[in-house]
């Protein structure tokens, strides 16, 4: 762990392990497991906008930092997560739009931490929300969880096995109601090894459950990580990720929530070069979902399951410049109405792995109708370094999240909060 070469996430957690004191957790700059976990659409609803406008950037009620994970329970109601600050000062940061305008939340940092982050929401209804993420003190840290109610944050409780491993990420987090929740991640052990880990909310506790064991990665050895999860109900929920066997290979990862039971669902996506897999997932009903990551090269990675079978869909490249292309975030409303958003990363940087955030070259939306995927124009506004982590959409409006500006290695001085919404006609 620890190298460049690998993914930023598995960087960001280098540092973690290794660096401690320093705090330098500077290697974060908004992860593409960051996901809201779409509440289902039926097919009805009003198709997805295809024009853009930049609604916060830097210069235009922005703040230094990124936001990662944004959730809209309604069409004129969303919330989003993410980080501020610059250097060594991070604390989590949230936004809420309300009445046409979005405004901060300062959520509530864990007793005695150093560092908030928040990566992922979601709000089964408007003013209810749970977002996930972590928290550093003291050369360790852990997953974090915060809840909004009656628009006052809190923190809280995270289970014992998060709290005790080397290390513990939740990235991902679905509620079907305020009080049903699952929220995904990974945790570190002290040899830098790293296991799934799903927890649940329910009778108002989280508690952490059993995650399958991953086929080709037999416990305690390589890296393995849930990056996202979507459910319809309770009992029905689809988590996506990777699976890095070996440092000469990454594939996909897919976990299914049925009858109670989770169990590792065949997906075919694979690299022989370090990647990041599915980074997110949509589902809007039972057996129906959409999932989008990045693996290796300039072709974005977008997967489908139909009936709960999943199959490669064909995604198109966006440039042929950008050698490392990734799709952070997807919504869909229904089976041929989707839109997934990510960043066009720079080749030509070799300290910054595929699909990081770390140095943006370029914001990147792409729309799917009845099965074929097309890129979508951006604002002529947005600053050349630019990328967007997570996407909702309720009824025909969405709001996007990301950064705007580099992010280096010492701090986040470079980088602002990005927000873009499109309106339903």
């Amino acid at each position: 762990m620890g190298s460049w070469t690998m993914t930023w996430r598995r960087s960001f957690r280098a540092v973690c392990l290794f660096v401690g004191s320093a705090l330098s957790l500077s290697l974060l700059a908004g992860f593409g497991g960051s996901m809201s976990g779409a509440e289902s659409r039926v097919d009805s609803a009003p198709r997805i906008p295809q024009q853009w406008a930049v609604t916060q950037a830097v210069g235009h009620g922005s703040v230094p930092g990124f936001l990662d994970g944004v959730s809209c329970p309604t069409s004129t109601s969303c919330v989003a997560v993410g980080t501020k600050g610059s250097g060594q000062n991070y604390l989590a940061l949230a936004e809420s739009l309300s009445n046409g305008a979005w405004t901060k939340m300062s959520p509530p940092p864990a007793r005695g931490s150093q560092a908030g982050f928040l990566f992922s929401v979601s709000c089964p209804i408007a003013g209810s929300c749970v977002a996930v993420g972590y928290t550093f003190a003291n050369q360790s840290g852990h997953a974090l969880i915060e809840t909004l109610t009656n628009g006052k944050w809190s923190v809280s409780s995270t289970p014992d096995q998060l709290q005790t491993a080397s290390d513990s990420f939740l990235w991902g987090v679905s509620c079907v109601t305020a009080s049903q929740c699952v929220a995904v991640g990974d945790t570190i052990e002290a040899a830098g090894n790293t296991e799934p880990v799903i927890a649940t909310f329910h009778g108002g506790n989280w508690n952490v459950t059993t995650s399958p064991t991953v086929p080709s990665k037999p416990a305690g050895s390589g890296l393995a990580e849930l990056s996202s999860v979507s459910c319809v109900s309770d009992i029905q929920c689809v988590a996506v990720g990777y699976d890095q066997p070996s440092a000469k290979k990454t594939t996909t990862l897919i976990e299914t929530l049925k009858g109670g039971h989770w169990s590792v669902t065949p997906s075919s996506g694979s690299t022989p070069t370090p990647g990041n897999g599915y980074k997110a997932v949509s589902c809007w009903t039972n057996g129906f979902c959409t999932a989008v990551g990045q693996l290796s090269g300039s072709v974005p990675l977008v997967g489908s399951s139909t009936g709960g079978t999943w199959t490669m869909a064909k995604s198109p490249e966006p440039s042929r410049l950008d050698s490392s292309t990734s799709l952070n975030g997807v919504a869909c409303q229904s089976s041929v109405d989707c839109v997934a958003v990510g960043d066009l990363a720079n080749r030509n940087n070799a300290q910054v792995a595929d699909g990081a955030l770390g140095y943006p070259a370029g914001a990147l939306i792409e729309s799917e109708s009845s099965g074929q995927w097309e890129i979508v124009k951006v604002p002529s506004t947005l600053p050349t370094a630019s990328g967007l982590d997570d996407v909702s959409c309720n009824s025909g409006s969405c709001a996007a999240v990301g950064q705007s500006g580099d992010y280096n290695a010492n701090s986040t001085a470079g980088t602002h909060t990005l927000i873009l919404e499109t309106k339903g006609s």
